[in-house]
């Protein structure tokens, strides 16, 4: 049962509003807004709350002093308006079972099964997740914020180690970029990222692969291949701005992509790139995982810029026996034949354009990222988000939910109209997108989604025509 804690400065006061029957050591029984009987005590500056009176008086009982506990996150408890905080122990107490829960799944699962041996993979990269957080996170916390204009904040903070990862990674995390999304075009949002791209990132896809059976067999020295040469991919790269716009009628998921990445020096990417592509390629071929073999790429011109093409066949990594429902989809979803085609065009001395498509639809991309005046980041919608998540914050990202849902239900009436949830999405009306943000700093990471009053006010209202619906 939980316990909370409610900092105060009248505990009497606060006590009286819920008219409580008469103490019994120091422990009083209300009830909130008709719920079930709530036990609360005061401990210090604190007004302690559980449904449980056993967990209540193990509290008043215990040693350590809350306000103790809880003094790291003062300074960011102060400034929600509703937070809830998880300690150490309480941390343990909650990772435990479910650490046994997987363990408890996993038994399910025989071991002569590939797609069972999949899952149970899953399972254990799920596992080293929690027993992370077990050993290194010191306090998880959640909380709501409400401006003065009553745009919202749903935040969090989680605290670490001094020797863990996390900590490791924090000290030498990038500083935020000024214009996160530079100079990219005000499409039809859907969702967009920026951010800046930390150093040694490529090692840390390894335990995520590693949770797929097809790479059990690669051996520690495979991997150190691996890893050095999707390092040097990505060795120049200092930023990446992407926006995923609403793709047209019958466009694939990747219709209306484009981003902007940021690199030292344009002329030496495109030069390195494709050196240490082949390299990757290499490496997992020496460590004989399949699919890799149907990715090629070609040095061109676009527009008379300089660029490479990186070509995926999608189709041609199907079984032969693949249905052709599935083919059909692959080609509706991507397009060019089941091709999905990269183009990276250097557009000046430190920046790279990516846009998809075959040569002819990069080069009318690449001219309209030229043309188009208004920027993503400049359109008033856009800008009032934006506005609303820290400037510190390295990691920022908008969702606009009329542009979600009319890519989603777009590429799910190309594939099954008849089954497709987002058909049943509420129509809303323009509105600002939601913004995420992420800021690592030492020993913390900090997070915040931001629902501005506009879009807060729309989605109740599309909350309300759903329920109309279903009463109707």
């Amino acid at each position: 049962p939980p316990l909370i804690c409610v900092p105060v400065t009248d505990y009497d006061k606060l006590l009286a509003q819920f008219k409580p029957e008469k103490a019994v050591d120091g422990i009083s029984t209300i009830t909130i807004a008709g719920s079930k009987p709530m036990h609360v005590a005061k401990k210090g500056n604190y007004a302690l709350v559980s449904p449980d009176e056993d967990v209540l008086k193990s509290a008043l009982a215990a040693k350590a002093n809350v306000a103790e506990q809880l003094a790291p996150m003062s300074g960011w408890i102060a400034a929600q308006d509703i937070a809830a905080v998880a300690t150490t122990a309480g941390i343990k107490a909650a990772v435990a079972p479910m650490r046994a829960g997987l363990a408890q799944a996993k038994t399910n699962f025989p071991a002569n099964n590939p797609q069972a041996a999949q899952v149970a993979a899953a399972f254990d990269s799920y596992d080293q997740i929690l027993d992370a957080c077990e050993k290194e996170l010191t306090h998880a916390a959640i909380g709501l914020e409400a401006d003065h204009d009553s745009n919202l904040h749903l935040t969090s903070r989680w605290m670490f180690t001094a020797n863990s990862k996390f900590t490791q990674f924090a000290k030498s995390a990038p500083a935020a970029v000024k214009s996160p999304f530079g100079n990219l075009p005000s499409l039809p949002l859907a969702f967009a990222f920026a951010g800046p791209l930390p150093k040694g990132i490529a090692s840390s896809f390894e335990p995520m692969l590693k949770a797929n059976p097809q790479y059990k067999s690669v051996t520690p020295e495979q991997w150190k291949k691996i890893n050095a040469a999707l390092e040097q991919m990505m060795s120049a790269t200092n930023s990446i701005s992407l926006v995923f716009g609403v793709p047209k009628e019958g466009g694939g998921f990747f219709q209306n992509f484009m981003g902007v990445t940021a690199v030292d020096d344009s002329s030496k990417f495109l030069e390195t790139f494709p050196k240490a592509f082949q390299e990757y390629l290499a490496a997992y071929k020496e460590a004989g995982i399949p699919g890799f073999e149907n990715v090629k790429i070609t040095p061109l011109e676009i527009g008379g810029m300089k660029a490479i093409q990186s070509t995926i066949d999608i189709m041609a990594t199907l079984p032969p026996d693949s249905p052709a429902e599935t083919k059909q989809t692959i080609e509706k979803m991507f397009g060019n034949e089941g091709k999905l085609m990269f183009n990276y065009i250097a557009l000046g001395s430190q920046s790279i354009l990516s846009v998809t498509g075959d040569a002819n639809e990069a080069k009318q991309k690449l001219d309209l990222y030229k043309a188009t005046s208004e920027k993503l980041a400049d359109s008033p919608l856009n800008a009032k988000t934006l506005g609303l998540l820290s400037k510190d914050a390295q990691w920022v990202g908008l969702v606009d939910l009329n542009g979600f849902v009319t890519m989603f239900k777009g590429l799910g009436n190309q594939i099954d109209e008849a089954h497709n949830p987002f058909n049943a999405a509420p129509a809303f009306p323009s509105m600002p997108p939601l913004g995420f943000s992420a800021k690592a700093s030492e020993q913390s990471l900090d997070t915040d989604l931001a629902l501005p009053a506009d879009t807060v006010k729309a989605i109740a209202a599309g909350a309300q025509q759903l329920m109309f619906k279903g009463l109707h």
